[in-house]
């Protein structure tokens, strides 16, 4: 078994992703792994404008966005 600290997180995105469309949570047409890759994309992505000096009300809508959009991937 490899160890916790050496998954990168796009991995440990797919493993819950996955576990979450066993459960039924997520559309069972969803490539888990792409959808891994884009959520690792917006963490950067969030990572990278929280270093500019802004509105934290900014962050946090940001963040609310970017859940949005990840909704669309659950089962209805």
């Amino acid at each position: 078994m490899v160890s916790p600290s050496l998954v990168s997180p796009e991995q440990r995105f797919a493993a819950a992703l996955k576990q979450a469309q066993a459960a039924g949570e997520i559309r069972p047409e969803v490539d888990c792994d792409r959808l891994a890759r884009l959520l690792q994309a917006q963490v950067i992505g969030l990572r990278c404008f929280t270093e500019r000096a802004t509105d934290a009300a900014h962050f946090v809508e940001l963040a609310e966005d970017m859940g949005a959009l990840l909704a669309t991937y659950l089962t209805p």
